[in-house]
């Protein structure tokens, strides 16, 4: 498995038991290895939702639609 693979599931996990800090630290990590990468940021945007950071959460999840519309 990747860098990549391994730090999003990860990510997913943290974001799954409600550890949203923990969840951003990785999403964090996983945009440094891919920035253009549309999950990533919508799971980013999900995390900042949980930690009550709305305006960043509105940022993250608006580059996931315009990475890949329609999702």
């Amino acid at each position: 498995m990747s860098a990549f693979a391994e730090t999003l599931a990860r990510a997913k996990a943290h974001q799954s038991a409600g550890r949203f800090q923990a969840a951003l630290d990785d999403l964090l990590a996983a945009l440094q290895l891919d920035a253009n990468h549309a999950e990533v940021h919508y799971l980013t945007g999900v995390a900042l939702v949980g930690l009550g950071r709305w305006d960043e959460a509105i940022d993250a999840l608006r580059t996931s639609l315009r990475i890949q519309p329609g999702d």
